[in-house]
């Protein structure tokens, strides 16, 4: 679809003027254009953005379909289609114009917690300040799994920062979207892998770990009964994530579900109080062998003092057995790390710290939507490589807006 051919009261690239460029990505550019739509405009005073600015992320199709990320680009736009939540980024309409797929979201101009991290002292929050931005975090957590998605990559680059101060969750290329699921059951039971061998591929500091990973290549869904509910579960065994924050589980290739979203919760809560990630190696494979090797336990840093509270549920958020992991909203909101936390309240609170509004790079504001892809410590492999091909090209149902001109 050109970019004149789209029906009156929906959007295409015409609609948008680019500012310039806000972020590049595996799979994508990220944009700051602006728009003078009526029903754009209408839409957007609730969501706190600056009036007409928005976020486009800009997909090539081409790239995509070399990289067999078609249906990564599908799943991406039925979830941010379906959720609304203030911890969440928001999207406006997503449309195809020509060579490109568009997803039109909520600008968020403070940056993402990394950066804010990154101002504080020895790039570590103290406990009160984590405190604040991890309870935040949770309720969008809570609010994805209740809706049947499994994150699949939380780190700070993608946790976004309003100027107000308050999070949003971003970025969800990699998420997985249980649609027959109205929640995620968490009892899933144990099953046996299938694995090959790393041994002789990990850093020299971890020669006598034996560690198995599967890269995984298939999707499962399955039944399983919770007491007198039938619900269904969603369990995949993908090798999906950022290296450091990956559960034990994927590295693993074991089945899994959204406890790997908690483990990789734990993983920022780590980092945000001592500066750095837990399991760091050598290199990739030497990570995941720390990662994945349940005999390497939970170490704190000695020049870090935590108190009893946070080293206790990072303890219960990064057991390696998932079966022993906490993984329950509830257990994590009540656990006393968080005692007076107004969980109701918290969008009504002050934040802790106002983040420095980030500047965008204009340089190429008359310049062409153009893609080119990054080289990122993300891994992703299709769910569907092993049992099927990527479907047809087909876009014909790609456009969504939640506007419609009166």
């Amino acid at each position: 679809m050109s970019n004149a051919e789209h029906a009156s009261g929906s959007f295409g690239l015409d609609n948008f003027k680019k500012i310039g460029a806000i972020a590049s990505g595996n799979v994508g550019e990220v944009y700051l254009v602006e728009s003078n739509h009526g029903m754009l405009a209408a839409a957007q005073g609730a969501y706190g953005t600056e009036s007409g600015k928005f976020a486009m992320k800009v997909l090539d199709k081409a790239d995509i379909e070399k990289r067999e990320k078609v249906r990564r680009a599908h799943m991406e736009r039925d979830i941010l289609a379906k959720l609304c939540h203030p911890m969440v980024v928001h999207m406006f309409c997503c449309f195809q114009a020509d060579s490109k797929l568009c997803y039109v979201m909520e600008y968020i101009a403070g940056g993402t917690l990394l950066d804010l991290q990154r101002t504080q002292p020895q790039n570590r929050f103290c406990e009160q300040h984590a405190k604040f931005y991890l309870s935040e975090i949770i309720l969008g957590l809570e609010y994805l799994h209740c809706h049947g998605v499994i994150y699949r990559d939380i780190k700070p680059e993608n946790v976004l920062i309003r100027p107000s101060g308050h999070i949003v969750l971003s970025d969800f290329d990699l998420s997985f979207y249980a649609k027959s699921a109205s929640y995620i059951d968490l009892d899933i039971p144990n099953v046996k892998p299938q694995r090959f061998s790393m041994r002789g591929l990990r850093g020299k500091k971890n020669k006598n770990v034996n560690v198995n990973i599967n890269v995984g290549f298939s999707l499962m869904t399955e039944s399983q009964p919770r007491d007198s509910d039938q619900l269904k579960v969603p369990r995949a065994v993908s090798f999906v994530g950022t290296d450091d924050y990956m559960a034990p589980e994927i590295i693993r290739g074991e089945k899994y579900c959204n406890r790997v979203d908690w483990w990789s919760f734990g993983i920022l809560m780590y980092e945000m109080l001592n500066g750095e990630t837990p399991f760091r190696g050598e290199d990739r494979i030497d990570t995941f062998a720390l990662i994945a090797d349940t005999k390497h336990e939970l170490r704190f840093k000695k020049d870090v003092k935590l108190g009893k509270h946070p080293k206790g549920l990072l303890k219960g958020l990064l057991h390696k057995e998932w079966e022993k992991r906490i993984h329950s909203n509830s257990v994590v909101k009540s656990h006393p790390f968080f005692k007076g936390v107004h969980w109701a309240l918290l969008r009504n609170q002050e934040p802790p710290l106002k983040p420095n509004i980030k500047q965008v790079d204009t340089s190429t504001d008359s310049a062409p939507f153009m893609f080119k892809s990054q080289e990122t410590n993300s891994a992703d492999t299709e769910e569907t490589k092993a049992t099927e091909s990527e479907p047809e090209h087909n876009y014909s149902d790609f456009y969504f807006s939640r506007y419609t001109s009166s």
